[in-house]
């Protein structure tokens, strides 16, 4: 009788264990292999990443009493992201309201006002978070497409606290995708033949 293994914890497991934060980017670019892309900014606990289906089920007259198999459509998908931001520039401020930026409206000063239309200029292209492999140092890449800033801007300033921003994006997809039924988040793993080098200060 074979032995039962007592973990799941195989040979080359620490390999594929995801570690610490994650890291933004946006303007990301993979072009045989080689990555670039400009940082975000500095957060603060972490990056949430959310790729979700939402399925339905075909009512089929007496296969009412379990799940059959073939009988689950796809619905809608969504990808988004969540993200405490630490830095909060003038351009991260715009981005989080969804607002306008009027450089040296008054003296010594950027202004940040609201506005009731999205633009082309709303989404993000290029986004990626980035995730280091423990065992390998390698890179894995979650990239999203046109991702536009959906939540609220809320901050709190107080004693012994640094000021943050939580962001949430959702990916969205273009003409061409809708038409092509092409989702708009890609995941790049690498594999045995990366040679990655992704840079730790893109601005």
């Amino acid at each position: 009788m074979a032995d039962i293994p007592a973990s799941g914890f195989g040979k080359n497991s620490a390999q594929s264990i995801i570690i610490d934060s994650g890291v933004i980017y946006k303007n990301f670019k993979l072009t045989d292999g080689v990555f670039s892309g400009d940082i975000l900014g500095a957060t603060q606990g972490g990056v949430e990443i959310n790729i979700e289906k939402k399925y339905r089920r075909i009512e089929v007259d007496g296969a009412f009493r379990m799940p059959v198999v073939g009988t689950e459509v796809v619905e809608s998908e969504e990808a988004s992201f969540t993200a405490t931001m630490l830095e909060l520039s003038a351009d991260m401020l715009r981005m989080a309201t969804g607002g306008v930026k009027k450089a040296d409206a008054q003296s010594g000063y950027d202004l940040i006002e609201g506005r009731y239309t999205v633009t082309e200029d709303d989404y993000i292209q290029g986004f990626a978070i980035t995730g280091i492999q423990n065992g390998t140092g390698k890179h894995i890449i979650f990239a999203y497409d046109n991702v536009l800033i959906t939540s609220a801007t809320k901050m709190k300033m107080e004693d012994k606290k640094e000021a943050t921003v939580e962001m949430t994006g959702l990916a969205h997809a273009t003409f061409e995708q809708l038409q092509g039924m092409q989702s708009p988040w890609h995941i790049y793993y690498p594999n045995s033949s990366s040679q990655q080098s992704i840079p730790n200060n893109g601005k």
